[in-house]
């Protein structure tokens, strides 16, 4: 399915992207594979269709930090899906707070996440 992907490009369309990476993200949940094609679909949907979807995007990360709650990336996608929510929110002000107690996380980017 990587390779369909790698063929459209990143010109492709973005909804036969977005269906490709939703396969890819079932069939290999539990990997690293399945992971990075949330990842990969957040960053669709943030910049691949005409309008942001961005509500779209905080589902996707949020399913995937369920899904892979123990992921060596997991401070890193919480710290991106902070930045989705509006400064204030309760589930922002958890997701802050959840990265900054992190140790594994950089203090420079602890630093530049706002509540």
């Amino acid at each position: 399915m990587r390779v369909e992907l790698n063929r459209l490009g990143s010109s492709g369309d973005p909804s036969e992207r977005e269906a490709i990476l939703r396969k890819i993200a079932e069939r290999c949940k539990g990997t690293e594979e399945g992971e990075a094609a949330y990842w990969d679909l957040a960053d669709l949907y943030l910049d691949a269709f005409p309008e942001e979807k961005r509500k779209e995007a905080q589902q996707i990360l949020e399913l995937c930090i369920k899904t892979y709650p123990n992921s060596l990336r997991a401070a890193m996608i919480k710290c991106r899906l902070a930045e989705l929510y509006d400064l204030g929110s309760p589930r922002r002000a958890e997701l802050v707070r959840q990265v900054k107690n992190d140790k594994s996380m950089p203090d420079v980017i602890k630093s530049t996440l706002r509540q």
